[in-house]
């Protein structure tokens, strides 16, 4: 777990551009933050999130698979994907992308709003 405040860098330079990497940038009890830098014509392959997903496209361009559609997004755009949905990243041109994955809920301290 991080401690807070916490300032992470998400800029990626043009030789990390040039690697494929993952890298996890925090998690707390309730969200998960990943950074991907995909190379063009890399392929981070399809699997799932264990929660609720926003892909956000800091630079370059990626095509984003998921339920059998292709969603091109590029930088500044971002895509949402229901929880354990399988999704595949691929490089377009080299890309930095953050994966936000809002964690479920479990366990005896559920707070029920608004039923």
């Amino acid at each position: 777990m991080n401690t807070f405040p916490t300032i992470v860098d998400l800029a990626a330079s043009p030789a990390d551009l040039a690697l494929e990497q993952r890298s996890i940038l925090f998690t707390t009890h309730d969200v998960q933050v990943i950074r991907f830098v995909v190379p063009a014509g890399a392929e981070i392959p399809a699997h799932k999130a264990q929660g609720e997903l926003i892909l956000h496209c800091l630079q370059g361009v990626v095509t984003v698979r998921a339920s059998g559609e292709s969603h091109e997004l590029r930088s500044d755009q971002l895509l949402c994907l229901s929880v354990k949905e399988a999704f595949a990243i691929c490089g377009v041109e080299d890309a930095s992308v953050l994966a936000m994955i809002i964690l479920p809920k479990t366990g005896a301290n559920i707070e029920l709003v608004g039923g």
